[in-house]
Protein backbone atom coordinates (compact mmCIF):
# COMPACT_ATOMS: atom_id res chain seq x y z
CA UNK A 1 0.00 0.00 0.00
CA UNK A 2 0.87 3.57 -0.46
CA UNK A 3 1.05 6.29 1.90
CA UNK A 4 -1.92 8.92 1.31
CA UNK A 5 -0.83 11.52 -0.81
CA UNK A 6 1.43 9.35 -2.85
CA UNK A 7 -0.39 6.72 -4.89
CA UNK A 8 1.30 4.47 -7.30
CA UNK A 9 -0.35 2.74 -10.13
CA UNK A 10 -0.48 -0.17 -8.81
CA UNK A 11 -3.06 0.45 -6.72
CA UNK A 12 -5.27 1.70 -9.18
CA UNK A 13 -5.37 -1.58 -11.01
CA UNK A 14 -8.51 -4.07 -10.14
CA UNK A 15 -8.20 -7.25 -8.60
CA UNK A 16 -9.49 -8.80 -12.11
CA UNK A 17 -6.88 -6.83 -13.99
CA UNK A 18 -4.11 -8.66 -12.21
CA UNK A 19 -5.56 -11.69 -11.84
CA UNK A 20 -5.53 -11.34 -16.21
CA UNK A 21 -1.78 -10.85 -15.87
CA UNK A 22 -0.98 -13.37 -13.77
CA UNK A 23 -2.86 -15.83 -15.96
CA UNK A 24 -1.69 -14.44 -18.94
CA UNK A 25 2.45 -14.89 -17.59
CA UNK A 26 1.56 -18.38 -16.27
CA UNK A 27 0.40 -19.01 -19.82
CA UNK A 28 2.93 -17.83 -21.66
CA UNK A 29 5.56 -19.66 -19.23
CA UNK A 30 4.34 -22.95 -20.06
CA UNK A 31 3.87 -22.26 -23.78
CA UNK A 32 7.88 -22.25 -23.85
CA UNK A 33 8.49 -24.93 -21.27
CA UNK A 34 5.83 -26.90 -23.78
CA UNK A 35 8.04 -25.69 -27.19
CA UNK A 36 11.44 -26.22 -25.92
CA UNK A 37 10.79 -29.74 -23.97
CA UNK A 38 8.94 -30.50 -27.75
CA UNK A 39 12.29 -29.63 -29.85
CA UNK A 40 14.84 -31.42 -26.94
CA UNK A 41 12.98 -34.68 -27.41
CA UNK A 42 12.69 -34.59 -31.14
CA UNK A 43 15.12 -36.97 -32.91
CA UNK A 44 18.52 -35.61 -35.09
CA UNK A 45 18.03 -36.56 -38.35
CA UNK A 46 21.30 -37.59 -39.89
CA UNK A 47 20.95 -35.82 -42.73
CA UNK A 48 22.75 -32.15 -42.87
CA UNK A 49 19.72 -29.48 -43.48
CA UNK A 50 19.38 -28.15 -46.69
CA UNK A 51 20.59 -24.35 -46.34
CA UNK A 52 19.08 -22.25 -49.26
CA UNK A 53 20.73 -19.11 -50.62
CA UNK A 54 19.39 -16.33 -52.50
CA UNK A 55 21.71 -15.15 -55.26
CA UNK A 56 20.88 -11.39 -55.78
CA UNK A 57 21.23 -9.91 -58.82
CA UNK A 58 23.92 -7.42 -59.77
CA UNK A 59 23.29 -4.35 -60.00
CA UNK A 60 24.03 -2.21 -62.75
CA UNK A 61 25.97 1.15 -62.36
CA UNK A 62 23.59 3.97 -63.78
CA UNK A 63 26.90 4.05 -66.78
CA UNK A 64 26.58 0.71 -67.50
CA UNK A 65 23.23 0.78 -67.63
CA UNK A 66 23.04 4.19 -69.59
CA UNK A 67 25.91 2.69 -72.13
CA UNK A 68 23.38 -0.48 -72.67
CA UNK A 69 20.12 1.21 -72.94
CA UNK A 70 22.14 3.37 -75.84
CA UNK A 71 23.20 0.24 -77.64
CA UNK A 72 19.46 -0.60 -77.47
CA UNK A 73 18.37 2.00 -79.27
CA UNK A 74 20.81 2.37 -81.93
CA UNK A 75 20.21 -1.78 -82.62
CA UNK A 76 16.35 -0.21 -82.48
CA UNK A 77 13.97 -1.12 -84.87
CA UNK A 78 13.04 1.48 -87.07
CA UNK A 79 9.57 1.28 -89.43
CA UNK A 80 8.20 4.37 -91.60
CA UNK A 81 4.95 5.68 -90.70
CA UNK A 82 2.75 8.31 -92.11
CA UNK A 83 0.05 9.96 -90.55
CA UNK A 84 -2.78 12.88 -92.09
CA UNK A 85 -4.88 14.70 -89.36
CA UNK A 86 -6.04 18.00 -88.19
CA UNK A 87 -3.35 20.46 -86.26
CA UNK A 88 -4.36 20.63 -83.00
CA UNK A 89 -1.68 22.22 -81.14
CA UNK A 90 1.89 23.96 -82.57
CA UNK A 91 4.27 24.93 -80.13
CA UNK A 92 7.83 25.94 -80.62
CA UNK A 93 9.12 22.39 -80.21
CA UNK A 94 6.00 20.19 -80.57
CA UNK A 95 3.16 19.93 -82.80
CA UNK A 96 0.23 17.59 -82.38
CA UNK A 97 -2.33 16.52 -84.84
CA UNK A 98 -5.78 14.74 -84.44
CA UNK A 99 -5.60 11.56 -86.84
CA UNK A 100 -8.91 9.69 -85.38
CA UNK A 101 -11.93 10.97 -83.93
CA UNK A 102 -10.34 12.60 -80.40
CA UNK A 103 -7.19 10.71 -80.58
CA UNK A 104 -4.23 13.13 -80.49
CA UNK A 105 -0.55 12.54 -81.62
CA UNK A 106 2.19 14.58 -80.21
CA UNK A 107 5.31 15.19 -82.39
CA UNK A 108 9.13 16.81 -81.19
CA UNK A 109 10.38 19.19 -83.82
CA UNK A 110 13.70 19.98 -85.00
CA UNK A 111 16.04 21.66 -87.49
CA UNK A 112 16.08 18.44 -90.13
CA UNK A 113 12.53 18.32 -90.96
CA UNK A 114 11.77 19.08 -94.41
CA UNK A 115 8.16 20.77 -95.66
CA UNK A 116 6.09 20.03 -98.75
CA UNK A 117 3.93 22.94 -99.81
CA UNK A 118 4.49 25.48 -97.14
CA UNK A 119 8.11 27.42 -96.55
CA UNK A 120 8.33 26.23 -92.40
CA UNK A 121 6.11 25.66 -89.23
CA UNK A 122 5.27 29.28 -89.06
CA UNK A 123 2.81 29.18 -92.19
CA UNK A 124 0.94 26.62 -90.57
CA UNK A 125 -1.99 27.51 -88.34
CA UNK A 126 -4.10 25.21 -85.77
CA UNK A 127 -6.58 23.46 -87.83
CA UNK A 128 -4.85 23.11 -91.36
CA UNK A 129 -4.29 19.28 -92.57
CA UNK A 130 -1.15 18.09 -92.96
CA UNK A 131 0.46 14.94 -92.76
CA UNK A 132 3.48 13.55 -91.27
CA UNK A 133 5.70 11.19 -92.20
CA UNK A 134 8.13 9.75 -89.63
CA UNK A 135 10.37 7.21 -89.05
CA UNK A 136 9.35 5.41 -84.86
CA UNK A 137 12.41 3.48 -83.40
CA UNK A 138 10.94 0.76 -80.85
CA UNK A 139 13.43 -0.77 -78.32
CA UNK A 140 13.52 -2.55 -75.04
CA UNK A 141 15.49 -1.33 -72.05
CA UNK A 142 17.84 -3.04 -69.97
CA UNK A 143 15.16 -2.29 -67.18
CA UNK A 144 12.56 -4.19 -68.99
CA UNK A 145 10.82 -0.80 -70.23
CA UNK A 146 9.60 -0.62 -73.87
CA UNK A 147 10.64 2.42 -75.64
CA UNK A 148 9.23 4.35 -78.73
CA UNK A 149 10.64 7.74 -80.56
CA UNK A 150 9.32 9.28 -83.42
CA UNK A 151 11.42 11.43 -85.43
CA UNK A 152 9.89 13.30 -88.05
CA UNK A 153 11.38 13.42 -91.68
CA UNK A 154 8.69 15.33 -93.40
CA UNK A 155 5.59 17.51 -93.06
CA UNK A 156 3.53 18.15 -96.37
CA UNK A 157 0.67 20.80 -96.38
CA UNK A 158 -2.97 19.11 -97.46
CA UNK A 159 -5.47 22.15 -96.64
CA UNK A 160 -5.89 24.90 -95.17
CA UNK A 161 -8.18 25.43 -91.99
CA UNK A 162 -12.06 25.60 -93.09
CA UNK A 163 -13.39 29.27 -92.63
CA UNK A 164 -16.39 30.15 -91.20
CA UNK A 165 -18.48 27.61 -88.74
CA UNK A 166 -18.22 23.84 -90.03
CA UNK A 167 -19.39 20.95 -88.20
CA UNK A 168 -16.62 18.39 -87.41
CA UNK A 169 -18.63 15.61 -90.08
CA UNK A 170 -17.96 18.22 -92.94
CA UNK A 171 -14.50 18.46 -92.34
CA UNK A 172 -13.39 14.93 -91.84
Amino acid sequence: MSLPGNPKVEDHISVYGRAIYLVAIIFTIGMFAITSSVLLAAPKSEKAPVVVQKVKKKKMTTLARRAANKQAEEDALVTVKSVQGIISNIRFNTISIEYKANTDIMFYLDDNIAYHRVKGIGDLEIGDRIRIDFDERRWDEVDGFKRRKRLIKTITFVSPKPKGLVSREAVE
